[in-house]
């Protein structure tokens, strides 16, 4: 298996967008603020570090619940975005202020689904299988 490497264009996209998620979440819901000298600073530090979590923290988080997400008919993915904003809450908590558990499950929630769309929309999400197959054996 070949580890895929992403294009730096494609990874500063996605760290953009991410900020994008972070801002639209943060003017959406009244409980959750960033409390930063420089406001667009704070949303690239949140970004660069929700996209961290979202590589390694998310996946991890995906696969130890997968015996439960047919169970829960996806409510696993739901619950896995709070727990990543949640780490995301508890990481920088002079820079991200959230109003409570309720906020923050709020906050995961819109978080999650303003990246996925995001993302999709711009075509950022890597392929789960490439468009040949000769390109797979032969490299």
């Amino acid at each position: 298996m070949r580890i895929r490497h992403r294009p730096w264009k494609v990874v500063a996209a996605s760290v953009l967008v991410d900020a994008l998620a972070v801002f639209i979440t943060v003017l959406v819901l009244p409980g959750v603020s960033v409390d930063a000298r420089h406001p667009v600073t704070g949303y690239l530090v949140l970004a660069a570090l929700f996209g961290l979590l979202n590589a390694i923290v998310k996946p991890l988080l995906q696969f130890l619940a997968l015996p439960f997400l047919l169970q829960s008919l996806g409510a696993v993915v739901i619950i896995v975005d709070i727990v990543v904003f949640a780490l995301l809450d508890a990481l920088t908590p002079h820079l991200l202020k959230t109003e409570g558990f309720l906020w923050i499950a709020a906050a995961g929630l819109l978080l999650g689904v303003i990246s996925f769309a995001l993302e999709n929309l711009l075509g950022l999400t890597p392929p789960i299988l490439t468009d040949h197959p000769s390109q797979e054996a032969g490299a």
